[in-house]
């Protein structure tokens, strides 16, 4: 995993919920990304595949945010 992505791990609220480790697909990039539970039960991918204007731009998103997101678990 990147390092600011297990910074963002070890940053997390305590009322988040790690769920697992893996990976995230999104037109044609793969990056590392973690899947959470929050406060309110939203299962939620984050990683480094943010999109603007339908072209692969790697800045931090999560998948609400993102659409065709592809994600599978490691662990």
């Amino acid at each position: 995993m990147s390092l600011t992505l297990d910074d963002f791990r070890a940053n997390l609220h305590p009322s988040t919920q790690v769920l697992s480790t893996g990976t995230a697909e999104v037109l044609g990039h793969t990056v590392d990304a973690i899947q959470t539970r929050n406060l309110y039960g939203q299962v939620i991918v984050w990683g480094y595949f943010g999109c603007n204007r339908g072209k692969f731009k790697g800045g931090f998103s999560n998948d609400a945010a993102t659409e065709d997101v592809n994600y599978t678990q490691a662990d």
